[in-house]
């Protein structure tokens, strides 16, 4: 069954279909992700629905973070809120495999973390670029690719004026071929 939600504001429509947040307004560059799972970033309340309750942020770092692994264990998405965000709002994203023990973490009950671009762990980098386009710039070092993906105004001021944030990143880290690690959100203000 479909669940169709509907939230208004006086600033902002989103909607819910089937536990899914549409993108706000603004056309957003095809590169720039902004959702895993049914959670999109600097919504508390597609956030909360997805990860079944607040966020238990954790103070030990630059910014506020919160770590969940998958269904089976086998990866971990650590969001990061700025300070000054709305209480669940969630400004970064970082999806790579558990290494180890996690704690504390809680677990979102699905098999992968999938971004709403379609991107998940484990795809090549052809795949990886055939979602988001060609990168801004690609990097290697010690065995490792980087694509990078920034915006900065003016390009796509729309977008980062829709989320009122300087700048937009996203980094996707190959081994091998194989996606190991992608992060991406909003740059601090």
């Amino acid at each position: 069954m479909k669940r169709i939600l509907t939230i208004v504001s006086a600033l902002t429509v989103i909607t819910v279909v089937g536990g899914l947040a549409t993108a706000r307004g603004a056309k957003r560059p095809s590169y720039a992700d902004v959702e895993v799972g049914e959670m999109e970033l600097m919504d508390p309340v597609t956030t909360t629905y997805w990860l079944g309750g607040p966020v238990p942020f954790q103070y030990r770092d630059v910014r506020p973070t919160a770590r969940y692994t998958n269904a089976d264990g086998t990866e971990l998405l650590t969001v990061a809120s700025h300070h000054g965000n709305v209480r669940d709002s969630v400004s970064e994203i970082d999806v790579q495999p558990v290494e180890g023990r996690c704690g504390p973490c809680q677990t979102v009950e699905v098999e992968q973390f999938v971004s709403g671009r379609g991107v998940r762990l484990g795809m090549t980098k052809d795949e990886v670029i055939g979602a988001l386009g060609k990168a801004g710039s690609e990097t290697s070092a010690d065995g490792l690719i980087q694509l990078e993906y920034r915006i900065r105004k003016p390009k796509a001021p729309e977008f980062l004026e829709e989320y009122n944030v300087p700048g937009y990143y996203g980094v996707y880290t190959f081994r091998d071929g194989v996606l190991v690690q992608y992060a991406f959100g909003f740059e601090l203000p």
